[in-house]
């Protein structure tokens, strides 16, 4: 039976596939921030949602974008040889 619109702050079962590198970013990132998974997810959804925003209102340029994702994979990738 349909349950009708979620209420405010009620969270709703959403199931997606990553590659295992994407499980072990998130699973790292979650254990760091003190997070759950699911939290984690909802956490970097939102974020990548903000830089959308920020990029279609004239506020951040693609480009800032691309360097800082290239910025953190740089560090991450550095950070994982050591």
């Amino acid at each position: 039976m349909p349950r009708g619109r979620p209420s405010l702050g009620e969270r709703i079962p959403v199931s997606i596939r990553v590659t295992p590198e994407r499980k072990k970013r998130l699973d790292e990132a979650a254990a760091a921030s003190g997070r759950s998974l699911s939290q984690e997810c909802e956490f970097h959804l939102e974020r990548s949602f903000l830089l959308g925003e920020l990029i279609a209102a004239g506020l951040m340029s693609a480009d800032v974008t691309s360097k800082l994702s290239e910025a953190a994979a740089s560090k991450i990738t550095s950070k994982a040889a050591h």
